[in-house]
C-alpha cells in the first residue's frame, strides 16, 4: 500500500513538473518588446502564415497541405490561445486550403475571407461544411477591402471584381492579393497570383512598393515577372517551398529576377519557418523557427 502511495506521489511531482515547465516554456517562447509579429510557417509545398499583433490580435492567411500547420500554430502562440480573429483563403487549392480545414476543428475563428470562387474538390466541400457547421462569418472580398487592427492596415488588392460562385478554369487566378503596413513597414501576400493577373494589377496602379514580399506560387515561373517585382521592390522576399518538391520550385528564373533587384531571398525549404519581428520603424528577421 505504501508503495503504491508513494508511486501515486511521484508521478503526481512529475506532472507538476511538466505543468511548471510548459508555463515557463510559454511564457519564454512568447515574451515580446511590443513587436507585431509575422510568420511565414515551413508547411512543405504550400502556404501558411501568420500575423500577431501587440495586442494579440491574429490574422491567419492560408494553412498549407496538411495538419502539420497546428504544430507551427501552437509554437507560434501561447497554449491557451484558440482564437483566430480574421482567416484569410487565398484560393482553392488543397496546398493551401487543407491546413485550412484543421485549424476550423481546432481553433475559434471570428471571420473569414473568400474571393467568392468555388471549386469541386471535396477539400473545398470540407471547407464550407465546417463553416457553415461553426456558424463563422464570411465576407466576399475585391480589390479595394480594408481593414484595421490598431496601427496594422490591410487593403486587398486582388481580385478586381466580385468572383461569387465562378469556377475559373485556373483557380490561381482568383487569389486573394492583400497589402499590409505597420508604420513603415509593409508587405505584400501574393498568393498564387499568376503573371497574367499581374500585369493587369499593373496596369491599374495597385502594386505599391513594399519591405517585404510573399512570392507567388511557391517561385513558380509562371508568376513573378520582371516587371512586377521591379514595381514591389522588396527588401526581403519569402518563398514557401517543400524539400525536393517535383514542380522544381522555386524556378531559378525567379530566384535571379529576386535578386537583380537585390532583394534579399529566404525559403522554407532551406530556412525552415520564418519570422519577423516588425516595430513601426524597423524589423528583424529570424530562420529556423
Amino acid at each position: 500500500m505504501r508503495q503504491s502511495i508513494n508511486r501515486w506521489l511521484g508521478l503526481l511531482s512529475v506532472l507538476a513538473l511538466i505543468v511548471i515547465f510548459a508555463q515557463h516554456y510559454t511564457a519564454e517562447e512568447h515574451s515580446r518588446d511590443g513587436d507585431l509579429r509575422l510568420w511565414f510557417f515551413d508547411v512543405g509545398q504550400g502556404d501558411g502564415m501568420l500575423i500577431d499583433t501587440p495586442q494579440h490580435q491574429q490574422i491567419l492567411i492560408d494553412g498549407g497541405p496538411s495538419e502539420v500547420i497546428l504544430s507551427r500554430l501552437s509554437r507560434a502562440l501561447p497554449l491557451n490561445d484558440k482564437e483566430i480573429d480574421l482567416l484569410i483563403i487565398t484560393h482553392n487549392h488543397s496546398d493551401h486550403l487543407t491546413g485550412v480545414n484543421a485549424v476550423l476543428q481546432h481553433y475559434q475563428v471570428d471571420q473569414i475571407w473568400l474571393s467568392g470562387a468555388v471549386h469541386t474538390t471535396d477539400t473545398f466541400r470540407q471547407t464550407l461544411k465546417l463553416i457553415s457547421d461553426r456558424h463563422i462569418s464570411t465576407k466576399t472580398v475585391k480589390a479595394g477591402e480594408r481593414i484595421a487592427f490598431g496601427d496594422l492596415s490591410g487593403i486587398v488588392t486582388h481580385p478586381l471584381e466580385d468572383l461569387t460562385g465562378q469556377a475559373p478554369e485556373d483557380q490561381n487566378t482568383a487569389s486573394i492579393v492583400s497589402y499590409w503596413q505597420y508604420g513603415q513597414i509593409s508587405w505584400l501576400l501574393t498568393g498564387d497570383l499568376p503573371a497574367a493577373q499581374e500585369g493587369k494589377l499593373l496596369q491599374k496602379g495597385l502594386v505599391k512598393r513594399a519591405t517585404i514580399l510573399k512570392v507567388a506560387h511557391q517561385g513558380s515561373k509562371n508568376s513573378s515577372t520582371e516587371e512586377f517585382l521591379r514595381a514591389v521592390r522588396p527588401e526581403v522576399s519569402v518563398i514557401f517551398a517543400g524539400k525536393d518538391n517535383q514542380f522544381g520550385h522555386p524556378h531559378q528564373v525567379v530566384l535571379d529576377r529576386l535578386r537583380q533587384i537585390g532583394a534579399k531571398v529566404l525559403r522554407t525549404d532551406q530556412d525552415g519557418t520564418i519570422l519577423f519581428s516588425i516595430w513601426p520603424d524597423r524589423y528583424e528577421v529570424k530562420t529556423h523557427q
